[in-house]
């Protein structure tokens, strides 16, 4: 499983990479507490950190099931 934070577009850029990546780190912790291995669980950065759309739609975290 592969997790991914994003960010909106206000703020300094460091501090919003920052953002996305503990976003993504918690969500990784919350799965493992439910019980999904740390081996499935990987953090992704995508290319493009900043998300689309109204600043909800842009902070949020996706996750992309893997085989």
């Amino acid at each position: 499983m592969q997790i991914s934070g994003y960010h909106d577009r206000w703020g300094q850029l460091s501090y919003n990479l920052e953002l996305a990546n503990r976003r993504a780190k918690e969500v990784a912790k919350a799965l493992e507490n439910a019980g999904v291995s740390k081996g499935q669980i990987q953090l992704q950065r995508p290319s493009q950190t900043r998300g689309s759309g109204n600043p909800e739609e842009a902070r949020r975290v996706e996750l992309k099931v893997v085989n």
